[in-house]
């Protein structure tokens, strides 16, 4: 039987469904107006800003340390140019999407997480896999 960590080392992208695309390399969450630099890494626009204002900002890419200070100075009057408009609505798609992929005991299984009710304190959860195509309880759900 797999461990937890075997489960998530099968996986590319760290058990939380983020793809690494689409990951800051700077805060681990989903790239926020992400600015790609001429290395063809990317980091949240917030992430780069914080950088900047770091006393030990280096001028680097966080990834591959290639020296990106020449890009942000062309790009220092309109911050927002920098935002890498294509790679921002693949990431908007990605979470709009709301299934999720994972790989359990070897074998890739899309759930999608569904609820029924007027109100969320009475809504019912119920867990569609695709493998089974028949809508499983969630235990715990009320």
């Amino acid at each position: 039987m797999m461990t937890t960590e075997a489960m998530r080392a099968n996986t590319n992208d760290g058990g939380d469904g983020i793809d690494p695309e689409c990951r800051c390399p700077v805060c681990y969450e989903w790239l926020e107006a992400p600015v790609t630099f001429e290395c063809n890494h990317s980091i949240c626009l917030g992430c780069l800003q914080q950088m900047l204002d770091s006393a030990y900002c280096k001028g680097v890419c966080p990834m591959c340390r290639h020296r990106v200070l020449n890009f942000i100075r062309r790009n220092a009057k309109n911050p927002a140019a920098m935002v890498n408009q294509p790679l921002a609505a693949r990431i908007a798609q990605k979470q709009a999407e709301g299934a999720r992929s994972t790989i359990l005991f070897g074998v890739e299984v899309t759930a999608t997480i569904y609820t029924t009710g007027v109100h969320t304190s009475h809504a019912r959860g119920y867990l569609a896999c695709d493998i089974s195509r028949s809508p499983v309880r969630i235990p715990g759900a009320t």
